[in-house]
């Protein structure tokens, strides 16, 4: 698949995981707020593209879901949050290929974690200690169920393209 139509695919894939946050799964009455969506996508795709475009995948998401509606929050929190998984995402990967499923749970893990701890450094009034620890077990265990669906989601849509690390690449060119 050409890379331009891969980048269009990935664009589009994005939005669309976009409008169903907004749409469908921030209107459910669940506990904790509903699965968030965006997590386990700047996962997978920082997993399928590496460290660095992980990194600016996870930023534009993450500043993509800080001005779309409802925005009650600091913007920039997410593209912060996202940016830092992205890259940690892309890193083990990069680094180990078999730890994906590891970092991927850490990942769930962690990005409810940056999100809480990150609002309470900024004075978020939301970010109340019990509030929380009462979303934080909802939110990761949304993140662990919907993570193996979105890998094999994108894998199939974008052709399984894995990055090679950067000391098979410059082997190669040698």
């Amino acid at each position: 698949m050409p890379e331009v139509l891969r980048g269009m695919l990935l664009v589009l894939g994005v939005a669309a995981v976009l409008v169903v946050q907004v749409s469908v799964a921030g209107m459910l009455a669940l506990p904790g707020g509903g699965p968030d969506l965006v997590v386990p996508l700047v996962v997978t795709l920082s997993f399928l593209r590496g460290a660095r475009a992980g990194a600016l995948i996870g930023f534009a998401v993450g500043l993509a879901v800080d001005v779309l509606p409802p925005a009650d929050h600091v913007i920039g929190a997410h593209a912060l949050v996202l940016c830092l998984i992205g890259y940690f995402a892309g890193r083990a990967s990069e680094r180990a290929p078999g730890a994906v499923l590891s970092a991927a749970v850490v990942c769930a893990v962690a990005a409810p974690l940056l999100s809480a701890a990150l609002a309470a450094l900024l004075g978020d009034p939301r970010a109340e200690q019990a509030v929380a620890a009462r979303s934080w077990i909802p939110l990761v265990a949304y993140n662990l169920l919907t993570v193996p669906v979105v890998v094999w989601a994108v894998g199939r849509a974008l052709g399984k393209a894995r990055p090679r690390p950067a000391a098979v690449r410059m082997w190669r060119r040698a």
